[in-house]
This record gives structure tokens, C-alpha cells and sequence, in this order.
């Protein structure tokens, strides 16, 4: 391996032990000089440090290969992603990383817990059990499996140490050609013992374990973490990618059509009132009495048993109604009147539990302004890095300041669809690849898309498979757009690569993706207030808002230095943000066409 002078210049100034295992694991051929910056920083920090590192910066891969260098033998990395899919991501990359413990393993065998590194996915039982029903929510699996007579997790429990180890042996063959959950997953799948039970017994011995946002955010799924990885938080480095997210955290939520249907099938005064309480736009505490609460619980829970007896469970909703009372105990509850949502506004209260961890990396594609995150978290004595991708001669930043765009609200009527529909076709047309559309909501994309016949080849929809459109766009001869929302699946955490490089050639936004003025915004507002200020509660609720959901649709373009891609705004509003993009403005569609052209 050929390094770059930038880490041989630095070897001295932190342990060469470590900056060994740096290179050593370092999955690609130099290290760029933000990310040999993101590593001497994890790797010299006592204290929780925050890094605000753009798209192009390589934190991925810094942040797996610091925190693999720092760990101790008894010790766990950590890692808390917000979705599904950014899983993926890091498993990918780590496949890259194992072929370097591999091809160094001599070096590197006595820095690992079993043999060789083991890293796992902590996911949910509807996510990994082999005999899952699709037609049971998620929240009903716990439950479920604990009435069904299954053999799988009979023998898992009697599973020798001989036979564990065969089952890490299957895991490190997939390692290498790694891309997602679905290839771990697998591996289980194949061994005639249950998935869920097998990954907790081998989550002990793992040196990096990535799960979700839930396990941080709820108390009693965190401690049950901790129980069943059997690890004290003294000896775990925890990391929280996409870190900007804890802001605004939605814990539970349940519809009101959910409701409708939950007494119909069990008439209970505690389902009863939640119903009356979305009737009307609302923040209450929420807090039951223990006894009765208990009493509820027995009560859906002997319905649902001798339903399941008799194979016809008719009391789904009635379950998740129940669910979302008794997980909401303590907690505020905001009605719309179309949903309940419990709500957390200070991230610093879901902070507290891992403050005695060994080490703590929080990162971001969007924390700006950081030291606003910074004292929003409320970490002690946390440290702050912020890296700029170095690529910005690949990319332009362009804007429509044509005042007929403005896209706020009141003007959206069909006069505002028909010019920016045709604007995108245009702007499609100059571009050579494939391109994503982002629109501010989902009624947004539909008035655009249905409505105003904006031709698309996809349209995101809430549960759309992410990953098939990576496939599809992949696989494509023919360059395709794709209609997306801001904050949608496809706007944080995605990549859209073949062969390393990014295909998507040009992202668009149609107008400025400010968050709704909804009960929970509001709450947030005064919440923040209280504790930090009016201007500080405006910024987080409003300003950063819309900039980080930019920020990370924009981010789908450029995944390394060597991509090229056009970022365009249609919203003329957006020139307030010159500071943040640096946006080159444009009067007319035929300007950006042509500065599109000579670009790329």
C-alpha cells in the first residue's frame, strides 16, 4: 500500500501502534487529507467529538477504519444509523475493509475478539425471522414468537461453541462481496437455526455491531442492547451516523384510521380516549395508572392468545393501540387530528445515556452551524471537526432566481406545475445521466407527477423498496429520472454507484423545502425557547431545517472526488442561502441548459 504523504507526516504525532492499524486496514490506495484529519482526531480525542464532514469527504470509510484502529480486543464499536438502508453502507464499505485484515492478517490477528473481525446487524424479529407473516406489524413479532412452537429456536438455544463458530466462519465468506443486511441475512437463513437468537449469541463476540436509531433512542431498548451484547458502556466506542437526525426525533406515532379500526375490535376506554384526543389539534402528557394499565395489557393480550390458538387474529389494530399506549407512558403526545406522535424536542435527554461510553463520534453530512449542534446536545466537553470536500470544482451550484418559480405555497396552483414540470423536462434533457427530482412533500410530487403529467420514469413512494431503484438505475442503458421527496427514503444515506462512481449526473429541487407549520414545530419552537432563546428555537425549527434537507438531497450527486454533477434549485427563494450553496443565478431555463452543457 502506497500512503500519502499527509499520514506520513502525522505518524509521529499520535501512537504508532494505532496509525499501524491505520494503514494496515485502510481500504483504498491514499488517504485523503480530510479524512487523515477525521482519523487523527478519533483516534487522539478523550472527548465526544462532533464532525461535520460533507458528501466526498470519505467519512464512512475514515470513521469504520479509526474506530477498528482504536478499539481494544474486549471492547465494541457501536454504530447507530437512522434507516435501514444507511446500514448497508457501512457494510459495504467494511467489506472492502475486510479484504485489508485479510491480506495484513499477521499484523492484525491479536486485535481481534474471534479469530477474525465480526461485525453484525442488530435488527428487529420481523426483520429476521424465517417464518415471518407479512400481514403481522412489526411491533406484534416479539409477541407472536412468543406463542409459536418453533423448533429453530429450540436448537438455537442448545447451539455449541463448535457450532457458533461455523456459523462466523459462513459470515466472514460473505464479508468480502458484502453490499448488504439481505447477504448477512442470508447466511442464517441457511443454517436451520433462528436468525434473531443466533445474531444476539454472535453480537457478544462482535468486534462492530450497527443498528438502528430506536436502540438509542428508547431507554428500555438501549438497556436491552447492552444486556443481551453483555458489554458495559466503559468498553463500547459509539458511534451515531447522520447524527443531525437526533434533532426532531418522532419516537412512535399511530394514525387515526388505526384508531377507527382498534375499537371496533376492542371498545377499551384507553383506545376510546386516544381517539377523542385526535379529534383535535393537541399537546397533552401522557400517563395512565400502573395498575390499570396492567390490566389492559392482560386483557388485549388474552384475546390475541386465544386468537392465534385458533389461527384467525383479528385484533391487529386493537395491538398496535396498545403498543403505542404503553410505550408512551411519561412522554408527550401530539395529535394533529390524523395522528398521535410522541415527541422528544431536546435531543441532550437521549444523549445522557451514553455519556460514560469509552469514546463517542458523532457525524453528519449537515451539521451546520455546528457549534449550535454543539450546544444543543448538551455533551460534556465535546469537540468539534468540520471537513469540506475538496471536489467542489465538479460540482455547480445553480439557481432559478426567476421570481415566476417562487414556490411558496399560496402561488402552487396549475399555472406553477405546468412551468416547472416543463422546466424539468428541459433541464433532463441537457443532462447527460440520470437524474433526481426532489420535491418538498409527497402531495407535492403527486400534483406534480399525476396531476400535472411530469413524465418520470420512478416515483418514491413511503414504502418503496430502495433498494430495486438502485438496481434499476444501475442496470440502466438509458438515463432515467426519478421523482423523490426531501427527507424521503432516497434523499439521506443513499448511494446511486457503479463501480465506485456515482451515476447520478444532476440533482433538482423544486422549491424550498421549509418544514410544515404543524403542532410539532411549534412545540419545538417553545420548547427551545425556553432553554436557548428565540432565535436559536427559529434557526432549529425553520432555517436548519431547510438547509440540511438541501444539503442531503443534493449530497445523492457527488459520492467521491472524481464524480461530476449539476445541483439546481427552481425556487428563486433559495438566494438566502447563498452562503451555505454559493449558487450561480440564472434568469431563464435556456441559461441553465447551456451552463449545463458547457459544464458537464
Amino acid at each position: 500500500m502506497v500512503l500519502n504523504q499527509h499520514l506520513n507526516r502525522s505518524i509521529t504525532q499520535i501512537q504508532d501502534e494505532e496509525w499501524n492499524r491505520v494503514k494496515d486496514l485502510f481500504p483504498f490506495p491514499e488517504i485523503k487529507k480530510d479524512q487523515l484529519s477525521f482519523i487523527q482526531r478519533v483516534l487522539t480525542t478523550k472527548n465526544p467529538l462532533l464532525v461535520s464532514a460533507t458528501t466526498g469527504v470519505g467519512k464512512t470509510a475514515a470513521l469504520l477504519v479509526s474506530l477498528l484502529a482504536v478499539k481494544k480486543p474486549e471492547e465494541k464499536v457501536i454504530i447507530f444509523v437512522r434507516t435501514k438502508a444507511q446500514i448497508n453502507v457501512f457494510l459495504k464499505e467494511f467489506g472492502l475493509i475486510y479484504r485489508k485484515i485479510i491480506a495484513n492478517w499477521d499484523k492484525l490477528k491479536e486485535h481481534f475478539n474471534f479469530n477474525l473481525p465480526l461485525v453484525l446487524t442488530i435488527l428487529g424479529k420481523n426483520e429476521l425471522c424465517v417464518k415471518r407473516n407479512k400481514k403481522y406489524p412489526g411491533e406484534m413479532y416479539t409477541h407472536i414468537c412468543s406463542l409459536t412452537k418453533c423448533t429453530l429456536k429450540q436448537k438455537t438455544k442448545l447451539l455449541t461453541n463448535s457450532q457458533i463458530k461455523k456459523i462466523a466462519k459462513n459470515l466472514f465468506s460473505v464479508y468480502p462481496d458484502m453490499n448488504s443486511k439481505e447477504d448477512l441475512v442470508s447466511v442464517y437463513e441457511n443454517t436451520n437455526y433462528c436468525p434473531y437468537y443466533v445474531n444476539f449469541i454472535l453480537a457478544q463476540n462482535a468486534d462492530v455491531v450497527i443498528t438502528s436509531y430506536p436502540f438509542l433512542e428508547d431507554y428500555f431498548l438501549f438497556n436491552y442492547l447492552f444486556n443481551r451484547l453483555k458489554i458495559d458502556l466503559s468498553k463500547a466506542i459509539i458511534a451515531v451516523d447522520e447524527a443531525h437526525n437526533l434533532f426532531q426525533v418522532l419516537n412512535l406515532e399511530i394514525t387515526k384510521s388505526i384508531l377507527e379500526k382498534a375499537v371496533e375490535e376492542n371498545n377499551h376506554p384507553f383506545i376510546q380516549e386516544l381517539l377523542e384526543k385526535i379529534t383535535e389539534t393537541q399537546v397533552f402528557n401522557y400517563k395512565l395508572d400502573e395498575e390499570e394499565l396492567k390490566n389492559f395489557e392482560k386483557e388485549i393480550l388474552k384475546k390475541l392468545n386465544a386468537q392465534y390458538r385458533k389461527e384467525e387474529i383479528k385484533s391487529i389494530n386493537a395491538y398496535i393501540a396498545y403498543h403505542f399506549i404503553k410505550e408512551s407512558q411519561g412522554k408527550r403526545v401530539i395529535s394533529d387530528t390524523k395522528r398521535l406522535s410522541t415527541i422528544n424536542p431536546l435531543p441532550s435527554t437521549i444523549l445522557r445515556k451514553i455519556v460514560d461510553a469509552r469514546k463517542i463520534v458523532m457525524m453528519s453530512g449537515s451539521f451546520e452551524p455546528i457549534h449550535s449542534f454543539q450546544r444543543l446536545f448538551s455533551l460534556p466537553k465535546s469537540e468539534k471537526l468540520q471537513l469540506y470536500s475538496t471536489n467542489s470544482k465538479n460540482s455547480k451550484y445553480m439557481i432559478l432566481s426567476n421570481k415566476d418559480y417562487n414556490g411558496k405555497f399560496q402561488y402552487r396552483d396549475e399555472k406553477y406545475f405546468l412551468k416547472i414540470a416543463k422546466a424539468i423536462d428541459r433541464i433532463h434533457k441537457a443532462i447527460p445521466g440520470h437524474v433526481l427530482v426532489f420535491c418538498p412533500s409527497y402531495k407535492y410530487l403527486n400534483d406534480l407527477t399525476e396531476n400535472y403529467f411530469l413524465d418520470v420514469d420512478i416515483s418514491e413512494t413511503p414504502k418503496m423498496d430502495i433498494s430495486t431503484v438502485q438496481a434499476i438505475l444501475s442496470n440502466a442503458e438509458e438515463k432515467k429520472a426519478v421523482a423523490c421527496v426531501v427527507g424521503g427514503k432516497i434523499s439521506e444515506g443513499i448511494e446511486f454507484t457503479k463501480n465506485g462512481k456515482s451515476i447520478i449526473k444532476g440533482v433538482i429541487i423544486t422549491a424550498l423545502p421549509f418544514p410544515p407549520p404543524d403542532p410539532k414545530n411549534q412545540i419545538l419552537r417553545e420548547e427551545l425557547t425556553k432553554k436557548y432563546g428565540k432565535k436559536f428555537a427559529i434557526d432549529f425549527t425553520i432555517i436548519i431545517p431547510t438547509v440540511q434537507r438541501i444539503i442531503q438531497s443534493f449530497g445523492r450527486a457527488i459520492r467521491n472526488e472524481n464524480d461530476k454533477a449539476v445541483h439546481i434549485l427552481l425556487d428563486p427563494r433559495g438566494t438566502r442561502f447563498n452562503k451555505e450553496f454559493r449558487f450561480e443565478r440564472y434568469k431563464t431555463i435556456e441559461q441553465i441548459q447551456k451552463a449545463i452543457t458547457n459544464f458537464l
